[in-house]
């Protein structure tokens, strides 16, 4: 007679093995991180160069970029944490802050900032970023990945 306990699993109930991260997961981190970074620079700049923000009047003040850098830094360290740990979440809250934070981004470089005559450069940039990003974003890998890290 085996030793076998009520509360051990038996063979058919033990779970799969879990999906090791994919190589997306990863590059999808590591590119909402470099946007940390980029607005944490963004937030320290705006504290370190205030006066001078104020001195030249710069559009919207040095208060608007410590905020937007500030809340952008707080977004998407938040975002990266949720796909590096394949939160159920992660997809939910990257896909609309990956799209707010190019309209935001659009309306900063058009509206905000004087224009410059690169803008249409900038804004495909922007558009051709979004567009790899929702690819790896919602590719099936990663989607699996998420998913089967929230049934555990």
């Amino acid at each position: 007679m085996q030793n076998e306990s009520p509360l051990s699993p038996s063979p058919d109930e033990t779970q799969p093995a879990p999906i090791k991260r994919p190589p997306t997961v990863t590059t999808l981190t590591g590119f909402v991180l470099f946007f940390s970074a980029w607005n944490g620079i963004r937030l320290g700049q705006a504290i370190a160069f205030r006066d001078l923000l104020q001195a030249y009047a710069a559009r919207g003040g040095y208060l608007y970029s410590a905020l937007s850098g500030g809340l952008w830094l707080v977004v998407s360290l938040v975002v990266a944490w949720g796909l590096w740990r394949g939160t159920a979440w992660a997809q939910k809250i990257a896909a609309p802050a990956a799209a707010l934070y190019a309209l935001w981004y659009g309306f900063d470089r058009l509206v905000i900032q004087h224009p410059h005559p690169g803008w249409p450069f900038a804004i495909g940039i922007v558009i051709v970023l979004l567009a790899v990003f929702y690819i790896d974003l919602f590719d099936p890998d990663v989607s699996a990945y998420i998913q089967s890290k929230s049934q555990r």
